[in-house]
């Protein structure tokens, strides 16, 4: 066992004897090697957790007290709880059964020992009473929880019911609150209390204890489950950040912080990582305890996390399809390898498999030494192949899944050939591109009908968009395979995916619709602009490459033709632009179908093993095709082996040739283990995206600055017309026409959030003046619809957003209310007051109140001045009773601010009445 060390003036002493305690502790325990990944060391002082082999660094005036705990721990592991699946282990392969249980009896045990001590000391809080009733039977369940204490305690001693209570003081089993609560109680309470626990106990002992056959076993687990159900979130983890960013993608930021911890972090065994922002008035002093009233949003659960990376004091956690969640002074997790056949075994002087000689300084040589080695014990005879590393998803005993009652149903089953059909007459083909294998390629247009996009009339429009339309020839029968292609795509969803429309199949031609990218082929792109091209640029691309395989990865999915012809352009990210982005096409025509003559054209984008044999298609054809991407990335699109002929390439796979790496790339290790000839030596994904970080963090002269939360700056946003509201100020002037204008607005708005529709663009640059009368509500072009039990539209496309128009939520979550209206609205009406002159224009009055700055700081400044309460100031002869609606709408909270309905009160009162004559300027 790896015992802590302690670095001091009593090295030695130290050393020696913690060593022997923590050794023997564990053998008097009989906690297993297996069961000891579950737990931690706990200084309840510092509220820390380290790993049972810390090295702690002391003195002689060090005074250190850590608790061996069990840290890690999983709601339900018991079963008992029918309303949740049940968390069990992943049995190893010799194993009969498909799971097994979470803990083993000595863990158990201590688990019981620990609750019992966290119970009765506080450090698992009761859960907060909703009412008096609720009150009452917490109370209950605490002297319950004593019952199964004392019970358990008094178990096989044969000591008569009469005399537990004489011996065992129920004070002593439960919480000290709830003690200090009795103390303060009359006399004739806690008499009454005593004598009603005394019944309880004496009752339950002869008609549960001494009449049945429940064990000890069966109290410790009930006790357990009991406690989950009684206190606060047991056995989840808390964390205050001093800053918490969540990102949708490398391009977004949806969550902000400052000075102070603003949000908080819940880590639990079942529920993975969830976040909330902490309430006013709760304090990050002390432990934290979340409750039950506090919203939680989840990030992600365990399965989902791709890779952690951690840098001083800042924790940066991926997911899939590139979310992830930046957080500083948050704590990482370590997990001990478990014992098994054939151990190695690490040594100061290095590393020794068990039962031999064999040592060397580094596990890798190690490994390297023993494969092709035979190993003989008795009558059997091993030979060592090669090192198994831990693959991604890989099925473990030391795995904690969940397993629900009925299995879900799989989306894309085995077999079944599953895609969109398009019709003939909604496509439009326009000039050849260019020709693929088996295919010929066209740009094209695809009618899609839908909806007009208020929604309201009803009825039916045709639009068109503009296609790629890849056309397999009528000479090539087989086409099973193709449609493969096109059903699995169309399965894919992920924003570095080239989106799939669908199928047409006319005459003896199958054609494949799909998005058109503006910029087309990477190789053409850099080919023709290899002077514009930076490292920096070039990284970022390999970043999102990379991060679109590991997701196809995790899914199972094999792309299959990897190349830069294949991965599309859809923003340059040059001149300013902020960063690129790609979209990886599909593969076209399998593998599985090419021939041997097709199959070497491919080289060297083809894996070697698949030139022998096309069968042989793995997740391990995509990390070759993946080194061959990246050299051509490196060498601004040129195509490697472009001079040889088929024999030439032939002749490279043969021999085990390597394509020429420049010394001066910065990826030219990674591209060197992705092109191994050995399938199985190639790195995984999720390595390959973790070695990217490394990259990163030590080459900054190569990524700095070039790399930006945001592909655009947020302050920028498409420009369309804007009417020109300056030259009506002298007819806006007049205030009884300018409240119609206004009430025109609001009842336009009103109907629309009527409909459960949500404009999201609300702004004087889309209120058109039909008169000087009348106006209407234009531009729908980010227009949503919300369902009828929803409150909000969450939004996950990247668009370019009029932020300043923006309230709070839409900016730090993306969630858009009814309410989201209302704010703009008020935004839309400082523009009229102000007649929309440049000086007084939202976006300028924004950066002039928070300071020039530029992409994702202009939004985080912009964030934090809403959360201080500052709003754009009274135009100059604004009326008070206008300015006060303006502040009505822009309440921080949807709830906080005023609806429609309301507004258009206030403004036909105002028509109706003298307080319009009345009402005095700012």
């Amino acid at each position: 066992y790896h015992a802590c060390k302690l670095h001091g003036a009593a090295e030695t002493v130290f050393v020696l004897s913690y060593s022997v305690q923590i050794f023997y502790f564990l053998s008097f325990t009989g906690v297993s090697p297996l069961c000891s990944t579950l737990f931690a060391l706990y200084n309840e002082v510092s509220l820390t957790w380290f790993p049972p082999n810390y090295s702690f660094v002391i003195d002689e005036s060090t005074r250190l007290k850590l608790h061996y705990r069990m840290r890690f721990y999983f709601s339900n592991w018991h079963g008992t709880d029918k309303d949740s699946p049940a968390v069990l282990r992943h049995a190893l392969k010799r194993s009969s059964s498909q799971e097994t249980a979470v803990l083993d009896l000595p863990s158990l045990t201590y688990l019981y020992a620990q609750s019992q001590y966290d119970f009765q000391s506080g450090l698992a809080p009761l859960r907060s009473p909703q009412s008096e009733e609720d009150t009452q039977q917490i109370e209950n369940e605490c002297l319950g929880m004593a019952v199964m204490a004392i019970s358990h305690d008094a178990m096989g001693s044969q000591m008569p019911t009469r005399e537990l209570t004489r011996i065992f003081k129920y004070k002593n089993y439960i919480p000290l609150s709830f003690r200090q609560d009795i103390a303060q109680r009359n006399i004739f309470t806690r008499m009454r209390i005593a004598n009603v626990f005394k019944a309880f106990l004496e009752e339950f002992n002869d008609r549960t204890i001494q009449n049945s056959s429940v064990s000890k076993h069966y109290l410790k687990v009930k006790y357990i489950s009991t406690l989950e159900n009684l206190t606060e979130r047991f056995g989840c983890e808390v964390f205050e950040p001093s800053l918490l960013i969540i990102h949708e993608n490398e391009d977004d930021a949806s969550g902000f912080g400052d000075k102070g911890a603003r949000h908080r972090v819940l880590v639990s065994g079942t529920g993975g990582i969830k976040w909330s922002r902490r309430q006013q008035s709760q304090q990050s002093s002390g432990p934290k305890h979340p409750t039950k009233h506090d919203v939680w949003t989840t990030f992600s659960n365990f399965s989902e996390i791709t890779h952690i990376v951690i840098r001083d004091s800042t924790v940066t956690v991926y997911k899939q399809d590139d979310k992830r969640m930046n957080e500083k002074h948050y704590s990482s997790l370590r997990i001990l390898k478990t014992f098994k056949n054939l151990q190695i075994q690490k040594l100061e002087s290095g590393y020794r498999l068990c039962g031999t000689d064999t040592e060397k300084p580094t596990l890798r040589e190690l490994t390297d030494q023993l494969s092709g080695q035979r190993l003989s014990t008795e009558s059997i005879v091993l030979t060592l192949d090669r090192g198994c590393p831990p693959q991604p998803n890989e099925v473990s005993n030391l795995l904690m899944v969940t397993r629900p009652d009925t299995a879900a149903p799989s989306s894309l089953s085995q077999g079944i050939t599953v895609f969109h059909r398009i019709n003939k007459e909604d496509i439009i083909q326009d000039k050849h591109l260019g020709k693929g294998t088996r295919t010929n390629i066209y740009s094209g247009r695809l009618k899609i009908r839908s909806y007009d996009d208020d929604g309201l009339s009803g009825l039916q429009r045709t639009e068109e968009v503009k296609v790629v339309l890849k056309v397999l020839g009528a000479g090539h029968r087989d086409i099973s395979a193709f449609l493969e292609t096109v059903s699995l795509m169309r399965h894919i969803t992920h924003k570095h995916m080239a989106l799939l429309y669908g199928i047409c199949m006319h005459s003896m031609d199958v054609i494949m619709v799909e998005e058109f990218v503006q910029h087309g082929p990477l190789d053409l792109f850099m080919r023709a602009h290899r002077a514009d091209l930076t490292p920096s640029w070039k990284f970022q691309v390999a970043e999102q490459l990379a991060s679109v395989l590991s997701y196809l990865e995790d899914s199972k999915l094999v792309h299959g033709f990897l190349c830069t012809k294949n991965i599309l352009l859809a923003k340059d990210g040059l001149e300013g632009q902020g960063a690129p982005f790609i979209k990886l096409s599909d593969p076209g025509v399998p593998i599985t179908v090419l021939s041997r003559e097709e199959c070497i054209d491919r080289i060297p984008w083809i894996a070697p093993e698949c030139v022998k044999n096309p069968k042989a298609l793995s997740v391990a054809v995509d990390k070759w095709g993946f080194g061959t991407a990246l050299w051509e990335i490196c060498h601004n699109g040129e195509a490697p082996l472009r001079d040889k002929q088929r024999t030439e390439k032939e002749r490279f796979y043969e021999a085990e040739g390597a394509l020429v790496i420049p010394n001066s790339s910065e990826l030219a290790d990674l591209i060197t283990h992705c092109m191994n000839y050995d399938p199985r030596k190639r790195p995984f994904f999720r390595a390959i995206v973790r070695e990217l970080d490394r990259i990163k963090e030590q080459n900054p002269s190569v990524v700095s600055g070039v790399i930006p939360l945001q592909e655009t700056d947020p302050s920028v946003f498409e420009s369309r017309f804007l009417q020109t509201i300056r030259k009506l100020g002298e007819v806006l002037c007049n205030k009884r026409m300018y409240f119609k204008c206004n009430l025109c607005i609001l009842q336009g708005m009103e109907y629309l959030g009527s409909q459960n529709y949500i404009h999201r663009d609300l702004a004087a640059r889309n209120v058109l003046m039909e008169s000087e009368t009348l106006v209407k509500i234009g531009d729908f072009g980010l227009t949503k619809s919300i369902k009828d039990n929803e409150e909000y539209y969450t939004v996950r496309e990247d668009q370019d957003s009029p932020v300043y128009w923006y309230a709070p939520e839409c900016l730090i979550h993306r969630k858009f209310y009814k309410a989201s209206d209302v704010w703009s609205f008020g935004v839309t009406l400082y523009e009229l007051m102000t007649y929309c002159e440049r000086k007084s224009y939202p976006p300028d009055m924004f950066q002039n109140m928070i300071g020039r700055s530029h992409g994702q700081m202009t939004m985080a400044r912009l964030v934090k001045a809403l959360e201080e309460g500052r709003r754009l100031p009274c135009p100059p002869s604004c009326p008070d009773v206008v300015y006060t609606q303006m502040r009505r709408c822009w309440g921080y909270s949807p709830e906080d601010r005023v609806d429609f309905k309301s507004l258009i009160e206030v403004f036909e009162r105002l028509l109706s009445t003298e307080e319009l004559s009345l009402a005095r300027s700012c």
